[in-house]
């Protein structure tokens, strides 16, 4: 059984309607250690891809490297509860910060960039 659900007063009246929404969820936060390169899911630091991978670009831009996501670490903290999600690999995360594209547009899709790497050991 989940934990109780920790609800103000003013919403106590809806706690079955919210408690059905209920979903397993990650939240990222900036890296602490500085972005070394390590494994593990993140915000900001050294981009882990794929070996051989060029850094994206956009416009003759590079993309700037937003975080990672650690398959095996988010499997490991959720106990199985993300089974839609791979066991394993890293996948990386670049978006153009300086033009900022919506993606509403076709041609806005030169403004983000995702790279997995199958077996985070492998990343570089």
């Amino acid at each position: 059984m989940s934990p109780r659900l920790e609800l103000p007063a003013l919403l106590e009246p809806y706690r079955s309607e919210l408690e059905a929404r209920l979903a397993p969820a990650v939240r990222l936060s900036r890296s602490a250690e500085g972005g070394n390169g390590a494994a593990g899911c993140r915000l900001g630091g050294a981009a882990r891809v794929p070996p051989g991978t060029q850094w994206p670009r956009r416009d003759g831009r590079p993309l700037s490297f937003v975080g990672q996501l650690d398959f095996a670490q988010l499997a490991g903290a959720h106990g199985g509860a993300l089974p839609e999600l791979p066991t394993e690999g890293v996948l990386a995360l670049f978006y153009d910060v300086q033009e900022q594209p919506w993606g509403y547009s076709p041609e806005h899709r030169a403004g983000w960039a995702v790279f997995y790497t199958p077996r985070a050991a492998e990343a570089v």
